[in-house]
């Protein structure tokens, strides 16, 4: 266990998270310092990262080519699953009866994985047969088509449509276009780069110029059409990825910034009729109202979400999930994404440079809980990852295996270490439902002890009960625990 890695990792994030360098409101020198430092401490990680992907793999069995996917996260649902950079020879993956196809891009060899045990693995295996049945599927300039939603775009690459097929239903207000982008001055009354004031919508230009529009992807995972708007000394980029066979699609953000005082939004205008919008927060979820309907309704025009925010329906809505970027507005259900702002007080080349972001639209059935978005959030933010086993290793094959899972859907296993002062494992999990739940964790290892406690991990709260390498306990509406195991090794 590479602790000391780790905690000088912890220590550098914990540092660069320090309230005067996370916001962007420090000086130029800051955040040259903290770029070196973000270098260092996550070349570390992807060295760890691989060299234990590469000892897992190869102490798994099965036969030399297969892929292991592994799923760092605590549920499972469908993932673009990155096989490397490299070009594969290998066209379609299979595992337990079911068959992927792989796509070359120019990212490298990808395939959808629909389920990965959560924190665990699956192991696939390449097959020379082609697949013969596939989803109808069609992306042109202008127009998508996938199994669950039919997309009309414009010349300026905004979508003029989005019905969605399984809903019986257009998604956009009538007469409206999503994927709006728009640009607003941007001049607070006192700080420059911690302020966004209300009166910013007074002046604005929408993003109209288009210098190209083309299907850059149209294969068996995924269709891509990029997007690529001129603006003034600055270039944004839009990929926007389909799937044959998902209830989603993405846009992926390639921007380089040079503008100063500028505001960059993107909105989405929805048919939802709703209230209040859900927003992610950490370990948890908040709803905040929808109208200006009071003055302190009015103060949040721009309000904050870590992973995701959904607005809904009795029985139908639509999640937005993000990969890094926390500001939003919802208003008449019109959904808007705060993307860049451009200050340069108290850094004159704030925001300036080469940006990459990402967000994903989940429409689904019943709310936020029925549409599994915590678990796709989590996913979007922390895909799974594949390696390929380099020697056969003989024994009884198993195709997918999980360290750790609970037996609920609204308990998210946030964390899984080495406890601070023994060999014991630490398990962090919270509620996200609101929901008192009977929880079963499972864990694949002979558990020898088991008991709840704090946070400090230095005073136990509760004894558990162990039953096959499981325990039960209760978990209240947005409850944290924290649970220590000392097992075998």
């Amino acid at each position: 266990y590479p602790e000391d890695t780790l905690r000088k990792n912890q220590t550098n994030i914990l540092l660069n998270q320090f309230h005067d360098i996370i916001p962007g409101s420090s000086i130029k020198e800051v955040y040259d310092e903290s770029w070196k430092e973000y270098e260092k401490i996550l070349g570390r990680a992807k060295e760890l990262t691989e060299q234990m992907k590469k000892e897992i793999t190869a102490s798994i069995i099965g036969d030399k080519g297969d892929v292991v996917v592994f799923n760092p996260n605590s549920t499972s649902c469908a993932s673009v699953v990155h096989l490397g950079t490299q070009e594969l020879n290998i066209t379609v993956l299979e595992a337990d009866g079911k068959r992927f196809p792989v796509q070359q891009t120019e990212e490298g060899s990808i395939v959808m994985v629909d389920q990965v045990p959560g924190h665990g693995y699956r192991v696939l295996k390449p097959v020379t047969e082609a697949i013969e049945e596939c989803v109808p599927f069609t992306v042109t300039e202008q127009q998508v088509e996938t199994s669950f939603f039919h997309i009309e775009i414009n010349e300026k690459g905004q979508f003029t449509s989005i019905f969605d097929k399984n809903a019986n239903r257009e998604l956009l207000q009538e007469g409206k276009a999503g994927n709006v982008l728009m640009t607003y001055e941007d001049r607070p009354h006192n700080y420059d780069a911690w302020d966004i004031n209300n009166y910013y919508t007074e002046k604005a230009w929408e993003v109209e110029q288009t210098s190209e529009i083309c299907v850059t992807e149209n294969g068996p995972v995924r269709g891509c059409i990029r997007v690529t708007h001129p603006y003034g000394a600055s270039k944004i980029v839009q990929y926007l990825y389909f799937y044959p066979d998902q209830y989603r699609f993405d846009i992926k953000n390639e921007i380089d910034w040079h503008e100063d005082h500028i505001l960059l939004r993107d909105y989405f205008p929805v048919d939802i009729h709703t209230n209040e919008a859900v927003f992610d927060i950490q370990y948890g979820n908040v709803k905040r109202p929808t109208h200006y309907n009071t003055s302190w309704d009015f103060a949040k025009f721009e309000v904050c979400a870590h992973k995701w925010i959904d607005v809904s329906e009795d029985d139908y809505g639509i999640s937005v999930l993000n990969d890094c970027k926390y500001g939003y507005s919802v208003h008449d259900s019109v959904i808007g994404l705060t993307m860049l702002k451009s200050s340069t007080y108290p850094n004159p080349q704030a925001d300036r440079g080469h940006h990459t972001f990402s967000y994903s639209f989940c429409p689904h059935s019943g709310d936020f809980r029925k549409g599994e978005t915590v678990a796709k959030a989590y996913m979007f933010n922390n895909p799974c990852s594949a390696a390929v086993k380099q020697k056969k290793m003989e024994g009884s094959f198993i195709s997918q295996k999980s360290l750790v899972s609970v037996d609920v859907p609204n308990v998210v296993i946030e964390t899984v270490k080495k406890a601070e002062d023994s060999e014991a494992l630490i398990v962090r999990c919270y509620e996200c439902f609101n929901r008192r739940s009977q929880v079963t964790m499972k864990l694949n290892a002979e558990i020898l002890h088991a008991c709840v406690v704090n946070p400090l991990e230095d005073q136990v709260l509760e004894e558990l009960k162990v039953s096959e390498g499981t325990v039960s306990f209760t978990m209240k509406p947005y409850e944290i625990r924290t649970l220590r195991f000392d097992v075998t090794k």
